[in-house]
């Protein structure tokens, strides 16, 4: 897709994989992050204690959010494209950012049948406003089996590129979405699992078109070359 930076390993992110603080069901408040959305609450847990929820395993920490936060029915939409039913949101403030670099947001997706009421499933919307530009995605779960638990769709699929501030906020928001009925749900949803965030420097953002041309375009250069020597060497009267 592009090439990775200097510093593509580095991490930006404070808390990205929930484990700094304790578990809460629900809570208002995450370590490092500021909780909003429709219903203003996430539930905060850990691995085994609360209905075999666990966390996603690519990382050391053994807790995980539910975005929904004990609210099976949501009380707004989504304020940036589909109107989807949404759950509860987390930020925070991205600082020392490089100007100029694209920047990664990979996350996983957590989804479990036994609460999919209806068909019904959970998506995560990814959103960076720089300055006074907010990009975002929508990301959706794939569907699971009858009684499944614990699938976790990871996505790095999100960028954005920072500017000359060094600064960003992050949002994640859970919605619910039935892809069975034309996107929007007609009931609401209980499960929408989030963990392992991460923010990583891809580099120096690269404008389109201006990358190495490839094989079609050298030859056109190389033939472009050619036709002018021989011309050249007609025009002194030297044989072709």
């Amino acid at each position: 897709m592009f090439a990775i930076g200097h510093s593509a390993n580095a991490q930006i992110v404070h808390n990205g994989d929930f484990g700094a603080g304790s578990p809460s069901t629900p809570t208002t408040t995450v370590l490092d992050w500021t909780v909003t959305g429709a219903t203003g609450q996430v539930y905060l847990d850990q691995t085994g204690s609360y209905s075999g929820l666990q966390a996603y395993s690519g990382n050391a920490s053994d807790y995980l959010l539910d975005l929904t936060g004990g609210v099976d029915g949501p009380s707004g939409s989504l304020s940036l494209g589909t109107a989807f039913p949404q759950y509860g949101e987390i930020s925070q403030t991205l600082t020392g950012l490089t100007s100029g670099d694209d920047y990664l947001v990979s996350f996983a997706l957590g989804n479990w049948s036994a609460y999919d009421y209806n068909g019904n499933l959970p998506g995560i919307q990814v959103a960076a406003t720089v300055g006074s530009s907010t990009t975002y995605e929508d990301f959706k779960a794939s569907p699971v089996g009858n009684g499944d638990y614990n699938l976790w769709n990871y996505e790095d699929t999100f960028e954005f590129t920072a500017d000359a501030s060094g600064t960003a906020a992050l949002s994640l928001t859970g919605f619910a979405y039935d892809p069975d009925g034309g996107g929007l749900p007609t009931s609401s949803i209980a499960y929408i699992g989030l963990d392992d965030v991460q923010v990583t420097d891809a580099g120096p953002s690269v404008p389109a078109g201006n990358g190495v041309p490839d094989s079609g375009s050298t030859l056109i250069v190389f033939s472009v070359a050619l036709a002018g020597l021989v011309l050249n060497r007609k025009f002194r009267g030297q044989p072709a």
